[in-house]
C-alpha cells in the first residue's frame, strides 16, 4: 500500500498482535480500526508529544491548525480505495479525521495521531500511566514556557487589544476554536436578518418590540420578531459581524437545535429586561445585539479559555498587527461597558442603545448554557 498523499510505501509499524502503516514521508498512519490504540500510543514517541504540545503553545498554531486537522478534501482510502468520508470517534474528538467506509480503516495526518490518542484512551492502568505521562510533559513544557523571558509587546499586546477595540482601532476577526461542521443555523439568522432589513415602515411597525403593545394588546410574539428587524446599515453588519465571530463555535459546541433555541430564548429575555427598564412604552426597539448578547454569554460558560483574535489598526485603516486577547477578559470588559451605560441611560425616555437589553441577553444566555451543560452532563 501506498500514502494517498505523497505515494511512498507504507511501512507497518507493530505492537503485540495490533498493527498500523506509516507513511515514512509525512508521518501520516493507517488505523484499521478502533481497537487499533496500541501501536498508535507507541508511535506516539516523547519527540512526537513534544513537537506537538510546544507548538500548541503558540498563537499562529490555533489559526493554521484549523487547517492542519482538517480531513483531506477527496482522500482515497490506501487499502480499499474507496472515498474516504469525515469521523469524528463518535463525537470523541473535536475535528474530523478519514474513515473508509468500505473497510473501516481510519486515516490521521501527523497532528492528529497524539490528539486521537489521548482522546481514545480507556480506563486501563496502561492507559493512566500514559495520560499521566502526557500532562507531565504538558506542565514541563508550559513551566519551561512561563520562564522565558517575554518582550513587553508580547505581554501588554492582547490587552491592548480590548480597550483599542472599544475605541474603534481594534476589530474582533474570529477565535482560535476549532470548529468540525458548518454553522447553518448562524448562517440562516444572518440570511433573515438581512432579508428583514428591507420591507420598510409597515414590518418595522408590526414587529418591532414595543412595550405597550406586549404588555396592554399581549402582542407576545414582538419579544421574539424584534430581534429580526434592524434600524440601519451599520446596525446590522455590527450585529451580524458580532453573530459571525461569537455564534459559530457555540453553534458547533451545542449542536443547531440547541443553538437555535438559545438564540431566540436570549431573544426573550433581552426583550423582557428592555420592557421592565423602559420608561415610554411607545418607544420601539429592535435589533438582534440582546439575542447575540445570550449567544455572547453562552460562549463565555462554554469557552472560557478560547482566544479572541483582533485586528489591530491605525488611522485610515492601515493594519498594524493581529493579536489574541482571552474571550473572557474581552467578554468581563463588554458586559461591564454595557451595565455602566445602562446605569448612565436610566431614567431616560428616549433610548439610543438598549443597553439592559443586551444585560438581559446576556443573562439568558448564561443561565440557558449552563442548563445545556448540566442536562448534557446528565
Amino acid at each position: 500500500m501506498k500514502c494517498p498523499l505523497c505515494s511512498v510505501e507504507l511501512q507497518i509499524f507493530p505492537k503485540g498482535d495490533r498493527e498500523i502503516y506509516v507513511c515514512p514521508e509525512c508521518l501520516s498512519a493507517l488505523m484499521a480500526n478502533e481497537d487499533a490504540l496500541e501501536p498508535l500510543k507507541s508511535f506516539c514517541s516523547r519527540e512526537v508529544l513534544t513537537d506537538l504540545i510546544d507548538n500548541m503553545f503558540e498563537p499562529s498554531f490555533f489559526t493554521g491548525a484549523k487547517k492542519i486537522l482538517k480531513p483531506a478534501d477527496g482522500l482515497n482510502c490506501p487499502q480499499f480505495k474507496s472515498r474516504m468520508e469525515n469521523y469524528d470517534f463518535g463525537n470523541k474528538t473535536k475535528f474530523f479525521v478519514n474513515k473508509c467506509p468500505g473497510c473501516g480503516s481510519i486515516w490521521l495526518n501527523k497532528v492528529q495521531i497524539p490528539l486521537v490518542t489521548v482522546a481514545l484512551l480507556k480506563d486501563s492502568a496502561e492507559d493512566r500511566d500514559f495520560k499521566r505521562a502526557v500532562n507531565e510533559l504538558y506542565k514541563t513544557l508550559a513551566a519551561r514556557r512561563s520562564s522565558r523571558i517575554r518582550s513587553i509587546d508580547e505581554m501588554i499586546e492582547p490587552y491592548i487589544a480590548i480597550p483599542l477595540s472599544f475605541l474603534g482601532y481594534a476589530f474582533p476577526a474570529g477565535d482560535n476554536v476549532l470548529t468540525k461542521r458548518y454553522p447553518y443555523v448562524t448562517v440562516g439568522i444572518i440570511v433573515l436578518c438581512a432579508f428583514m432589513f428591507f420591507p420598510g415602515e409597515p414590518a418595522m411597525t408590526s414587529l418591532s418590540l414595543i412595550a405597550d403593545k406586549v404588555v396592554k394588546e399581549k402582542e407576545f410574539y414582538r419579544l421574539i420578531t424584534a430581534a429580526f428587524l434592524h434600524a440601519g446599515i451599520l446596525h446590522i453588519l455590527g450585529n451580524m459581524w458580532f453573530l459571525w465571530v461569537f455564534g459559530r463555535s457555540v453553534e458547533d459546541r451545542m449542536g443547531r437545535v440547541p443553538y437555535a433555541a438559545l438564540f431566540l430564548t436570549s431573544a426573550v429575555f433581552s426583550s423582557i429586561l428592555f420592557i421592565a427598564t423602559i420608561k415610554d412604552g411607545s418607544v420601539p426597539c429592535v435589533g438582534a445585539s440582546g439575542a447575540i448578547s445570550g449567544v455572547i454569554g453562552a460562549y463565555l460558560i462554554l469557552l472560557p479559555k478560547a482566544k479572541i483574535k483582533f485586528n489591530i489598526y491605525w488611522k485610515y485603516g492601515t493594519q498594524r498587527f493581529a493579536t489574541y486577547a482571552p474571550s473572557w477578559a474581552y467578554i468581563l470588559v463588554w458586559i461591564l461597558m454595557n451595565v455602566f451605560f445602562g446605569m448612565m441611560e436610566a431614567g431616560s425616555k428616549t433610548v439610543g442603545v438598549a443597553y439592559w437589553g443586551h444585560i438581559g441577553g446576556f443573562v439568558g444566555g448564561i443561565i440557558f448554557a449552563e442548563m445545556y451543560k448540566n442536562l448534557k452532563r446528565v
